[in-house]
């Protein structure tokens, strides 16, 4: 790789190259050597949000969650609408305990995607780190009605009926749950 860059340094092939490596390096679990790939990468390409996202994935692997920050922020820059970005983002304002930009980027998601549960299942996680369980409930019951065989859904209301002393609710959702066979293979 280094010949390649020394022979043509202008060649956008080595860009793939370097992607590619730092790829294989994260999957080695060789951080140091994967996010200097991944540097050079952005040096030469600062905006790409391929590489922004990867690099920023890594900063995650690896608890620097400032950096990554940084780096959803410059691709936000770029694709204010970038629903991965805003999601990831909004998780790490979560682990930092600022969830009111975290609420931000759900509500965000959902005015760019009102279609996908994402937006709407962040809200009701923040509501449940606000211990607002009676408004969380009622955001998954809402989602259920469209979304009658989302385990997910049912295990998140069970959570909040068990967190309200409903133990025959959250078992009867724990249950559904259960016998869902993706993830229940024996039913």
């Amino acid at each position: 790789l280094k010949a390649a860059l020394k022979k043509e340094p202008a060649n956008p092939g080595n860009i793939v190259l370097f992607s590619n490596l730092a790829a294989i390096q994260r999957h080695l679990k060789k951080y140091d050597e994967a996010l200097t790939s991944y540097n050079i990468v952005l040096s030469k390409y600062p905006t790409s949000v391929n590489a922004l996202h990867n690099r920023a994935d890594l900063y995650c692997e690896i608890d620097s969650l400032n950096l990554a920050l940084r780096d959803y922020n410059t691709i936000l820059l770029a694709e204010q609408d970038n629903i991965e970005a805003l999601r990831r983002r909004a998780f790490i304002y979560m682990n930092k305990g600022d969830l009111d930009n975290a609420e931000y980027d759900f509500v965000k998601i959902k005015q760019v995607s009102p279609d996908k549960l994402e937006g709407d299942m962040g809200l009701a996680l923040i509501l449940k780190r606000r211990d607002k369980w009676e408004e969380a409930l009622e955001l998954y019951s809402d989602l259920l009605y469209e979304n009658r065989t989302n385990t997910e859904l049912f295990i998140n209301r069970a959570e909040c009926y068990l967190q309200q002393k409903k133990l025959a609710k959250a078992l009867d959702d724990l249950d559904k749950a259960v016998q869902d066979k993706s993830v229940n293979p024996c039913r």
